[in-house]
C-alpha cells in the first residue's frame, strides 16, 4: 500500500497521515512527492511510528525542512534523480513575546539549538552518518540550509536508491517486448498449425483471442509509455523553471530592499529640509516682529514732537 505525505505537517495533515500510518503494514512505501516541511513536534512523532511500522520512503520531487525527518525514518529509502532535499536550523516561523529580557532570548535560543542536535542525532543514527555533517549542512548560509541532490546524499554515504526516469522506461519497454515476441510465438504456433480459416481447431480460435487481447494491450501499453517518456523529458524542464523563478524573486527582493533603503533615505532628507525651513520661518516672524515694534516706537516718539 502506498502512503502520501501531505504538502504541509501541521495539525490537519498530521492527523491525516498519522491516521494512514496506522493502517499501514509493513514494507508499505511512504510517497513524499512535495512536502514543504512543517511542525518539528509533530514530524517527530510520525518519524518515531514510520521506523516502529517498518516502513519504507520514497521522494518524488521536493523533500524540505521537517519532512526529512520522514524520508530518513524510513528502512529503505529512494528517490527519483531529480528529487531534491533542503536542510536548515530549526527556527521560529512566527515568533511573539511580550517583557523579553536577555535571559529569555538565551533560553530560547538554546531550546533551538538543542532542536538542531536532536533532529541530527536522530538522522546519524538512522543514516550511519556523523551527526556534525548534518549539523553542517544545516548551518550553511547562515543557518538557511543548502538544496541536496540525491547524488550529494549519496556521496556523504547515505544509503538510498536513485531511481533514473529512464530506467524505468527501459524496464517498461522490457516488459513491452516481452508481450510483443508472445504475440510472435502465438503467430508462429498459428501458422504452425496451417488450419484454414473456415475449420479453425479451439486451439487456434483459443490463440487468436489471446493474440487480440496482446495486441490491444500492446497498443495501450504504448500509449502509455509515451506519456511517461514525455512527463519524464519535462520535469528538469519544470525544475529548471523553479530555479529560474527562485532566482528571480531573490533579485526583486534584493531590489525592493534597495528601493526602501532610497525611500528611509529620501523621507530622511524630506525631514531635514522640512526642520530647516522651519526654522527659516521663525526667525523671518521675529524679525518681522522686532521690525514691528521698533517701527511702532518711532512713531510714538514723532507723536511726541508734534
Amino acid at each position: 500500500m502506498k502512503i502520501y505525505c501531505p504538502f504541509v505537517i501541521d495539525e490537519s495533515g498530521y492527523q491525516e497521515l498519522l491516521s494512514n500510518i496506522d493502517s499501514a503494514n509493513s514494507n508499505d512505501t511512504l510517497i513524499i512527492t512535495s512536502c514543504s516541511g512543517g511542525f518539528v513536534d509533530y514530524a517527530l512523532d510520525l518519524a518515531k511510528r514510520i521506523r516502529e511500522k517498518g516502513l519504507k520512503t520514497h521522494v518524488e520531487f521536493i523533500c524540505a525542512s521537517a519532512a526529512n525527518l520522514l524520508y530518513f525514518a524510513g528502512t529503505e529509502r529512494t528517490a527519483t534523480d531529480y528529487a531534491r532535499f533542503l536542510l536548515h536550523q530549526a527556527r521560529y516561523d512566527y515568533y511573539y513575546n511580550v517583557n523579553v529580557n536577555s535571559n529569555i532570548l538565551e533560553t530560547e535560543l538554546e531550546n533551538l539549538r538543542q532542536t538542531d542536535i536532536l533532529i541530527s542525532e536522530l538522522l546519524a543514527n538512522w543514516t550511519g552518518v556523523d551527526k556534525d555533517v548534518f549539523l553542517m549542512i544545516m548551518d550553511m548560509n547562515g543557518g538557511e540550509g543548502k538544496w541536496i541532490s540525491v547524488d550529494e546524499l549519496i556521496s556523504l554515504g547515505i544509503q538510498l536508491t536513485k531511481i533514473v526516469e529512464k530506467e524505468q522506461i527501459n524496464l517498461i519497454a522490457a516488459r513491452f517486448i516481452d508481450k510483443l515476441n508472445k504475440i510472435n510465438n502465438l503467430q508462429q504456433v498459428k501458422v504452425e498449425e496451417k488450419v484454414e480459416e473456415k475449420s479453425k481447431s479451439p486451439l487456434s480460435k483459443e490463440i487468436e483471442q489471446q493474440l487480440l487481447l496482446l495486441q490491444e494491450e500492446g497498443k495501450k501499453f504504448d500509449e502509455w509509455a509515451y506519456h511517461v517518456d514525455k512527463a519524464a523529458r519535462a520535469v528538469p524542464d519544470i525544475v529548471d523553471s523553479i530555479n529560474d523563478l527562485t532566482d528571480k524573486l531573490n533579485q526583486l527582493e534584493e531590489q525592493v530592499t534597495n528601493k526602501l533603503k532610497q525611500l528611509e533615505e529620501l523621507v530622511d532628507e524630506l525631514k531635514r529640509k522640512d526642520l530647516k525651513k522651519q526654522q527659516v520661518n521663525s526667525v523671518n516672524r521675529l524679525v518681522e516682529g522686532q521690525t514691528i515694534t521698533s517701527f511702532s516706537k518711532f512713531v510714538d516718539q514723532i507723536e511726541r514732537l508734534k
